[in-house]
């Protein structure tokens, strides 16, 4: 789809003099064809039949004012008469480099409903949110949060003022609903082991403690939040988004990373045999980010630590 809409971005913008999109016609409601987004964007109509005309701007006799120019032929280049050769070339070493397979980090993941759980549908009917959203919506408060542990954070009406503003798109999301969310995020961000992975002075000692920077005492942390990423392995583009990234650097020079991924999987049965299901169940996913950090940041690997917050267990486990 990124591609598809790159191709027409080109197509859109290379036009001199002028430009005539024609379509099928849009028969579907909220169609997500190229036609469809185009018919959203220049109608209000979702329905349109054939021959509609949507949108026009501009002069339609514009060639009648281009003026007309002739070029002489002692300008043109002489013509060639040497006979054409034929140049063969030679096959690539690794095959067609265009049209890569691609690849998200989250595709290693398994993502199982537990025994008893119930289903999104349920749910909705019963009036709570279902996990996906609900997981979507604390992953947007928790990409505000730079350091828990400096002087300037947010009150609880300002956090609810910053909810408001994330939730605008979730239309559906009842007051009741917004109140629980948000209750659940207050909750989590008073958790031990939230307050310890996402504050600064934690953070350093940890640092210091795993990579051995306690000599180096000027290196300064920074923090990326929903920190996109993408590269070639191989045959395969992957690419993804890190819930949270912490590089430590000294004098511009990159020393270590930190990958922490937020889960908030329900919690269910023995503790010990949960954490392992999720540990075995993220772990080629977290090894992907490590990849990721270490190629598009030149950080050796065996400097990237990668964990995983299981804000519903209020646990966090090194993974890898």
């Amino acid at each position: 789809v990124r591609e598809s809409l790159c191709l027409l971005y080109v197509t859109l913008t290379r036009a001199v003099h002028a430009l005539h999109l024609l379509t099928p016609p849009n028969t579907t409601k909220n169609s997500k064809t190229l036609a469809g987004i185009l018919s959203a964007a220049f109608s209000e109509d979702e329905v349109l039949d054939e021959d509609a005309q949507i949108w026009s701007t501009g002069d339609e006799a514009w060639y009648r004012h281009v003026p007309h120019t002739q070029t002489s032929r002692k300008h043109l280049r002489p013509e060639v008469t040497a006979p054409a050769s034929v140049v063969s070339l030679a096959p690539m070493p690794h095959g067609r480099q265009r049209g890569l397979k691609r690849q998200t980090p989250s595709e290693s993941a398994v993502a199982e409903l537990p025994i008893g759980a119930t289903t999104s549908r349920a749910r909705h009917a019963s009036g709570a949110l279902d996990g996906r959203t609900r997981g979507a919506l604390i992953h947007a408060l928790l990409e505000s949060v730079q350091w828990l542990d400096e002087s300037d954070q947010l009150t609880s009406e300002q956090w609810r003022t910053l909810a408001r503003e994330l939730f605008v798109r979730e239309t559906d999301l009842t007051n009741k609903q917004f109140e629980a969310v948000l209750r659940d995020y207050q909750r989590m961000l008073d958790q031990v082991s939230t307050q310890t992975a996402l504050s600064y002075l934690p953070t350093r000692d940890r640092f210091v403690q795993n990579f051995g920077l306690a000599d180096r005492n000027e290196f300064e942390l920074s923090v990326m939040t929903e920190r996109p990423f993408v590269y070639r392995r191989h045959q395969s583009i992957i690419q993804g988004t890190l819930d949270r990234l912490v590089i430590a650097e000294q004098s511009g020079q990159r020393l270590a990373a930190e990958i922490i991924d937020f889960k908030t999987d329900r919690f269910s049965g023995e503790l010990d045999h949960w954490l392992d299901g999720k540990q075995a169940d993220y772990s080629d996913q977290l090894s992907d980010y490590r990849a990721a950090v270490a190629h598009c940041f030149g950080i050796p690997d065996q400097f990237v630590t990668t964990s995983l917050l299981l804000l519903e267990a209020d646990v966090c486990i090194d993974v890898g």
